[in-house]
């Protein structure tokens, strides 16, 4: 995918956008097909849908680092030593501030291009299978995009048209109706999507499942949830990789989304390590560094502290960051090469292990549990009471998760109805009861007045 030439932001051809800004606008690129030509052959019909993969997977925006780091230093993961995102590490994010408007736009930009694929693509003179595949994909895109927009922001406008004549003035859709709408898109792609090994391409059946697990967690649908994960776990194409230095390298087994990192100004590695890895230029002020709080959540013996932590000193301060993604330049060794890793099983294990609990099998979430605590090289734990099972739960993700899934920790405190108590005993000075939900941007705001505002937007 990443070898493509960068195309096009093709969706906003299909329609004149002018006058005062919408909230749903895109900026048209230089090097846009016109609208005329854009479905008109089955070259350009490709082009157009990877161009929406180079688009939501560019480099360097939230969809592949920033995500991570925001809502890291949002919740009570990271800290950073400049004071640009004291919004979030405060939570007291001013509704005007660049980052809260860039999340919510990159999202709906996204939406926007796979709405796009999905209402042209039927016109295009390309086989019916294709047809079928290319619309999956969009609408993974379309389902993903939504699902993180109400994590953070709560109900939010439901956008299923190009049409900016409705997406402009579109109220805010109450959350649960989003969420059925997301399982929707995810059934119709894991119906039709063929089943793929390569885990850093197109999207293929197994993505849209293991999205789909995560999405009846969230709806508290725990059956159905349970069910979609023992797809993946019970599958002979991954396995949890025994090797904590191995689960975010290319290929690994425990993969079932990754962004492939090869070419650009990032050839093979991440980002997010250059924000959270020290090098012989760094300066303390700006590193991402790992709160106290987090960092002392792992038990003695975790391998996941000395494989997933790192520790260095600068200025003459000692401190602790997210040793996940290791090298900061392109590695000598392709063995060293790592993608930036959005789906894998050890979450799996994890939904399973919830689910289970939730319909009272405490055995069977416990057996998940030690299944990850097993390969951290630790020893399992006990059936205890249901409460206490789900705390352990709990306890598992933060520290197996923490640094991934642009917020894991985040949002797992909001959904569960963690957040107040968790962050009024860790941020005690900053946290207010009325930041659980991120305000929406007051450029969004004053441009559709048909939005409300969220109560941390005063």
């Amino acid at each position: 995918m990443q070898n493509i030439k960068r195309i096009i932001l093709m969706m906003a051809a299909l329609y004149t956008l002018s006058g005062c800004r919408k909230y749903l606008e895109i900026d048209q690129p230089k090097d846009q097909i016109t609208s005329e030509a854009v479905f008109d052959n089955a070259t350009n019909t490709l082009a157009a849908v990877n161009g929406l993969y180079t688009y939501a997977l560019k480099p360097a925006n939230f969809l592949t680092y920033q995500g991570d780091f925001l809502m890291g230093i949002n919740a009570d993961e990271f800290t950073y030593g400049l004071d640009n995102y004291d919004g979030f590490m405060n939570n007291s994010i001013p509704a005007a501030n660049n980052d809260l408007e860039n999340i919510w736009t990159i999202f709906y930009q996204v939406i926007y291009q796979a709405n796009g694929i999905i209402e042209k693509v039927p016109g295009s003179p390309v086989s019916d299978s294709l047809k079928a595949i290319y619309i999956s994909e969009a609408k993974i895109f379309r389902a993903f995009c939504h699902l993180y927009l109400t994590s953070y922001f709560g109900d939010v406008p439901l956008i299923k048209t190009t049409d900016v004549t409705v997406t402009a003035r579109m109220a805010r859709t109450p959350k649960a109706t989003v969420l059925e709408a997301i399982a929707t898109d995810l059934r119709e792609a894991e119906a039709v999507l063929p089943v793929g090994s390569v885990r850093n391409g197109r999207f293929n059946k197994w993505m849209a499942t293991a999205l789909l697990a995560r999405v009846y967690l969230y709806q508290q649908q725990w059956a159905n949830a349970e069910a979609k994960a023992s797809v993946l776990i019970n599958s002979s194409d991954f396995t949890l990789e025994p090797d904590l230095n191995k689960v975010f390298l290319r290929g690994s087994k425990e993969a079932i989304w990754q962004i492939n990192t090869a070419g650009g100004a990032y050839d093979n590695y991440t980002i997010f390590a250059g924000i959270n890895v020290p090098t012989a230029n760094s300066s303390l002020l700006t590193m991402s560094q790992m709160r106290p709080e987090l960092y002392n959540a792992f038990e003695t013996g975790d391998a996941r502290l000395t494989t997933w932590v790192g520790t260095a000193t600068l200025s003459g301060t000692t401190f602790n960051y997210d040793y996940k993604y290791k090298a900061t330049s392109t590695p000598t060794s392709s063995a060293a090469i790592e993608d930036y890793m959005l789906l894998r099983l050890a979450e799996q294990y994890l939904i399973r292990a919830e689910a289970r609990a939730q319909q009272e099998n405490l055995q069977g979430a416990v057996d998940d549990i030690n299944a990850i605590r097993a390969r951290a090289g630790l020893t399992g734990i006990g059936v205890t009471t249901k409460n206490d099972v789900l705390l352990a739960i709990e306890q598992e993700r933060r520290v197996e998760l923490f640094g991934e899934g642009y917020g894991h920790r985040w949002i797992d405190l909001v959904r569960t109805g963690r957040v107040n108590a968790v962050m009024t005993a860790e941020k005690p000075d900053t946290w207010k009861s009325t930041s659980e939900l991120l305000p929406i941007p007051a450029t969004e705001l004053a441009n559709n007045p048909a939005l409300t505002p969220n109560p941390s937007n005063y």
